[in-house]
């Protein structure tokens, strides 16, 4: 039995790149994807809780992903400013 030559990093990384474009993680997301001797780190920033999830799946079932090692941040959502009443006259008594 032959022993496979295990992926090189540049395309694990090329691999994992294109599944979390595919699985909707990219801009406004800031996703960067290193990886050495097979062991994938994710970082960077994500809008929701549920795209981690996505994120690791996605690297984690690329053949030649030995382990990923998460360290996405969730950045708050931004939330307009509340824009003061205007006020109005009061109609006349």
């Amino acid at each position: 039995m032959l022993k496979r030559e295990p992926m090189p990093d540049h395309l694990l990384n090329q691999k994992v790149m294109q599944q979390l474009s595919n699985r909707g993680v990219r801009p406004p997301c800031k996703v960067a994807v290193s990886t050495q001797k097979g062991s994938v780190t994710l970082s960077g920033l994500i809008q929701y809780e549920h795209q981690r999830h996505m994120a690791m799946q996605a690297a984690q079932h690329i053949e030649g992903v030995k382990r990923v090692v998460d360290q996405l941040r969730v950045i708050p959502r931004m939330v307009p400013k509340k824009i003061a009443a205007i006020p109005t006259a009061s109609p006349p008594v």
